[in-house]
């Protein structure tokens, strides 16, 4: 096989039809949208494997699009285990509001927040949250973590993405649309803008045509 393919198979940078089950062998969370589980292979947000969620602003309903599952996830998390497990959220764009999340089945005193330094350089920030997400990966105390990061390194990314396959917990890493044409190794993709959301790449399934939108926000719930 030619090196340089061999390469970008090595890191993740190319799908093979053969991989096609590989999404089915992948364990899910239902989104909480039945349209949109339609459209994923499996049935919802893929667990151990990273999900990219690619904005072109905040507040346009991402965190109404993610609340769904993140509440199922504490239940399964309090239902599963004597401790219950979780949800890290790493350098959000605003403090999550307790009441909110509550008012959504997510228990406020389960709710880890960490944010990187504010003295440091965009890039340091950045390479301080990912780092902070993979910790709680490996950790095994996370159901879900969350990390906002922008100038994701091409090495960074296939960390955070070996992190979260060696957990069960939902990995999502949101930032900016920006970076839609930066290669990834991320199970799924998705963008989500003033029009909608579009799915961009799943794996192990075929993603809905770009510039189609399937998803609404005004179908989402309100952050």
């Amino acid at each position: 096989m030619d090196d340089g393919l061999d390469r970008l198979l090595r890191q993740g940078q190319l799908w093979r039809a053969a991989q096609a089950g590989i999404a089915d062998e992948l364990p899910v969370i239902a989104t909480g949208f039945a349209d949109l589980d339609a459209r994923l292979p499996g049935g919802g947000w893929p667990r151990g494997a990273l999900t990219e969620l690619l904005l072109e602003a905040h507040g346009l309903g991402e965190l109404g699009l993610l609340l769904p599952a993140l509440a199922s996830l504490c239940r399964g998390s309090v239902d599963e285990a004597a401790e219950p497990r979780w949800v890290c959220w790493v350098a959000p764009p605003f403090m999550p509001y307790a009441p909110a999340l509550a008012a959504h089945g997510l228990p406020p005193e389960r709710m880890l927040v960490v944010h990187p330094s504010q003295r440091a350089q965009a890039r340091e920030r950045a390479a301080e949250s990912l780092w902070a997400a993979e910790q709680a990966l490996y950790s095994g105390q996370c159901c879900a973590v969350l990390v906002w990061a922008e100038q994701v390194a091409d090495l960074r990314l296939r960390r955070l993405q070996l992190a979260a396959e060696g957990s069960d917990a939902w990995a999502v890493l949101v930032r900016s649309a920006q970076a839609r044409e930066q290669h990834s190794p991320a199970a799924l993709r998705v963008h989500l803008g003033g029009d909608g959301l579009i799915i961009l790449k799943c794996r192990g399934g075929q993603p809905q045509v770009p510039g189609h939108s399937p998803y609404p926000p005004d179908r989402m719930p309100a952050d």
